[in-house]
């Protein structure tokens, strides 16, 4: 968790957005994880792959902090990580 917001240009540390001790609940926050993806979950059952996929899949449609408004989805088209075609094939909106 910690990792993804660290590419949505958070900082960790206690100067920083989060420390280590609460990155999840401040993902919980900034990303408004819906009720199956909690961190209560993940305490009793671990954190599973598909769960992380849940969690990145959200931080696609999150704004990237000082990116001018733009998701991470955003910087990663502009980057050529993928085509507008492919990401309208995941359900993944864009404002080119």
């Amino acid at each position: 968790i910690a990792y993804l917001l660290r590419v949505l240009n958070y900082s960790e540390g206690k100067s920083g957005d989060f420390t280590s001790e609460n990155a999840v609940k401040y993902a919980q926050n900034y990303f408004a994880l819906t009720p199956s993806v909690t961190y209560y979950e993940w305490d009793d059952r671990g954190f599973l792959r598909d769960d992380m996929a849940a969690v990145t899949y959200r931080a696609l449609s999150v704004k990237v902090k000082n990116g001018r408004g733009n998701t991470l989805a955003d910087v990663l088209f502009k980057a050529g990580a993928f085509t507008s075609k492919q990401a309208a094939e995941a359900g993944i909106k864009l404002r080119q």
